[in-house]
């Protein structure tokens, strides 16, 4: 039976990268976190986040640009340690 599981070293570098966007994201405004993560990771429209926050589309999506620029200023920061 075949393993699927990754290297040792490169579950260690997952692991460091999962713990560093945990981390960044954590330094995110509540609202756009949650834009982020329903967008990205339970794959919603933008208008269904809006429906659901009572919001206007723009208002979502403004969140989401700001979600995406912050997190890349903050794990651009940490590559740079």
């Amino acid at each position: 039976m075949a393993c699927d599981a990754p290297p040792p070293k490169q579950a260690a570098i997952f692991g460091e990268q999962l713990g560093q966007l945990t981390e960044a994201l954590r330094h995110l405004p509540y609202e756009q976190r949650e834009v982020l993560l329903l967008r990205s990771h339970s794959g919603m429209r933008f208008a269904a986040i809006a429906k659901a926050q009572g919001v206007s589309i723009n208002t979502v999506q403004g969140r989401y640009r700001y979600a995406v620029s912050k997190l890349r200023s903050i794990l651009d920061s940490e590559a740079d340690l």
